[in-house]
């Protein structure tokens, strides 16, 4: 991250929020706790925006990145506003007990 974003911190913790939605634009947020929540939901916003108005559309898919994997927080066919978080590191990552209903 510290190749496209200078000040990223060279130990990210729980890792980054990025969205490419279109050829011009890569959106970045640090996985803090569970303030990432509203993050989360401003940067699908902005991912659907870009990708519906941006030049060169990429995608409006959100993904984690954490530990060498890309992992889509979003943009399942049927649900393109859901957050899914069927990973447990995720879950823990954003405070919460994966264990909980």
């Amino acid at each position: 991250m510290r190749r496209v974003h200078p000040s990223a911190p060279s130990r990210p913790g729980p890792g980054f929020l990025v969205p490419t939605p279109s050829r011009h634009q890569l959106l970045l947020r640090a996985v803090t706790g569970r303030e990432t929540l509203d993050g989360m939901r401003l940067l699908m916003a902005s991912a659907e925006h870009g990708f519906a108005t941006g030049a060169g559309p990429l995608s409006p898919t959100v993904l984690w990145v954490f530990d060498h994997e890309w992992t889509p927080l979003n943009g399942v066919e049927r649900f393109p506003d859901t957050v899914v978080l069927d990973d447990d590191r995720m879950a823990r990552a954003l405070g919460f007990d994966p264990g909980m209903p």
